[in-house]
This record gives structure tokens, C-alpha cells and sequence, in this order.
């Protein structure tokens, strides 16, 4: 799949867990909010289909839960 401008992926999160695998690796989870099924959907393809992902992560003002 070529890369297009519309191939972002948007939602508000907040860091669940951030944890360090047997080889060394990092595994990074957030939690989402209800409103996020969509995104979410295409976070369980991009795994499906095995596309890696660029993230990039900024501050935003959304309530702590």
C-alpha cells in the first residue's frame, strides 16, 4: 500500500503501559476512548496486514480519566 496524504491516523489517548520484552524491544500501550472504534479498526488492520507505522505523539488537552 503506497503511503497517501489521508493515511492518518488521529485520536486522543492516554499511556497505559510501557513495557521492556525479553529482547530488548519496548511495547507501548494506550487506552482510547470509546469514540475511537473507528481508529481502532484500523490500528487492528495495519496488525493484520503487517504495516509498520511512523507515530508521532503531541500533548493534548483531554481529560484524565
Amino acid at each position: 500500500m503506497g503511503k497517501r496524504a489521508d493515511d492518518t491516523i488521529v485520536f486522543p489517548a492516554i499511556v497505559y503501559k510501557v513495557q521492556t520484552l525479553e529482547d530488548d524491544g519496548l511495547r507501548v500501550a494506550f487506552d482510547l476512548p470509546e469514540s475511537a472504534i473507528l481508529q481502532a479498526a484500523w490500528l487492528m488492520e495495519c496488525k493484520r496486514s503487517g504495516i509498520a507505522l511512523t507515530v508521532h505523539i503531541e500533548a493534548a488537552d483531554i481529560p484524565r480519566t
